[in-house]
């Protein structure tokens, strides 16, 4: 072989666009899975639990996020080999040499995260959908379900917020601390797959522990900024939340990205299971945030719909529950800006990339959901 024909990698460029076979297999199974869901389901129910098994029991050993770490790693990294880049630019290294270089990077790179992406998260999109697998009729819904909706969620809240320990200025405090916060959201779903009848749920939604992780404060303030609270990370089979914003807010997130790690990726989905599975708590905690975040969906829909109704729900809540909601909205306007436009705009070209056609909005959707499970809860048609 030509040396001129190699690589400084020691392998003739063509060896590399090899790698490209993994990705190729990984749409394959891709479009197959859009097409046949019932397929993606099975993947979602037998493959999928074993597939992360391995990682997701090694990180529960680390006590911190490795996306954390992995961030501030990363981005070291980026910086060394930009400096690198430049300083060999300016000595005068031949830019087709650096070209290749890039390439390789670029393929081995590619053909790596995009099998991990799909097989540890992104196949789990095109499972079949929730109400499909509980059995929920999902119908729509007139302003008169929505406030007969919000009035059960807001009766099971006002007992709870009375109950639930405040500060001194009556917002929402847990009696939990932080590590047993995010030690005892696990239980939510080993609890439900014990008491609950349903069978989807008994069988398909536990799938042994998993340890959420907190970002560290200081990015946590930061990642305020971009509106988002938490993230499942594939390629490390992480959960990781937002430590920084309200406590509230914080226990139903840990909840929702469990769901993710559970396998059940789309957000109205999520969303519905932090809901499911918090009620459900033995904490109080748990259940006063599962309430409060499903009363915001659903209390905004019927907004929409009807505000003098709205307005004369939001009068009969306690203090507390008020407090809690003006101290999320207070929380939230202080990190409006550029950053969460462009942060939001990404998160839905991502989910739409993935199926989600209402992008960012599927997080609303939960509404349907709860919806549905409270005429199945009260027999109300």
């Amino acid at each position: 072989m030509d040396q001129k024909s190699k690589t400084a990698f020691g392998k003739p460029l063509p060896y590399y666009f090899l790698w490209l076979i993994l990705p190729g297999l990984s749409f394959l199974f891709l479009y197959l899975f859009r097409r046949k869901p019932e397929w993606a389901e099975l993947y979602a129910r037998e493959l999928f639990p074993k597939i992360v098994f391995l990682p997701r029991h090694l990180v529960r050993l680390f006590p911190i996020s490795l996306l954390a770490v992995l961030i501030l790693l990363g981005g070291a990294t980026l910086l060394f080999f930009l400096f690198r880049l430049l300083y060999r630019l300016i000595k005068g290294l031949d830019r087709r040499v650096l070209g290749r270089h890039f390439l390789i990077v670029l393929i081995v790179f590619v053909s790596v995260i995009t099998p991990l992406y799909y097989l540890n998260f992104g196949y789990t999109y095109h499972r079949l959908s929730l109400p499909d697998n509980l059995g929920l009729s999902l119908e729509s819904s007139s302003k008169e379900d929505l406030y007969r909706a919000s009035l059960w969620i807001s009766e099971e809240l006002k007992p709870l917020s009375f109950e639930v320990k405040r500060d001194e200025t009556g917002l929402f405090v847990p009696s939990l601390s932080n590590q047993q916060i995010y030690r005892e959201a696990g239980l939510a779903y080993a609890n439900i797959a014990e008491i609950s009848d349903n069978p989807f749920i008994k069988k398909f939604v536990y799938h042994g522990p998993v340890r959420v992780k907190p970002m560290p404060e200081p990015l946590s303030y930061l990642w305020s900024y971009t509106g988002i609270t938490g993230i499942y990370f594939p390629f490390l089979v992480e959960s990781t939340v937002n430590s920084h914003v309200r406590p509230d807010e914080r226990l139903a997130t840990v909840l929702h990205e469990l769901a993710h790690s559970y396998g059940f990726a789309r957000e109205e989905e999520a969303n519905f299971f932090s809901f499911y599975a918090g009620i459900h708590h033995p904490d109080m905690d748990f259940r006063y945030a599962a309430w409060l975040h499903a009363y915001i969906h659903v209390s905004n829909a019927l907004y929409k719909e009807d505000k003098n109704l709205h307005n004369d729900l939001w009068e009969s809540l306690p203090q507390g529950v008020q407090a809690d909601l003006r101290a999320r909205n207070i929380y939230w306007d202080r990190f409006e800006g550029k950053v969460q436009e462009v942060s939001t705009q990404i998160n839905d070209f991502y989910l739409k990339s993935n199926g989600q056609s209402s992008g960012v909005k599927s997080y609303g959707e939960v509404v349907d959901l709860i919806l549905a499970y409270y005429k199945e809860e009260s027999g109300f048609r």
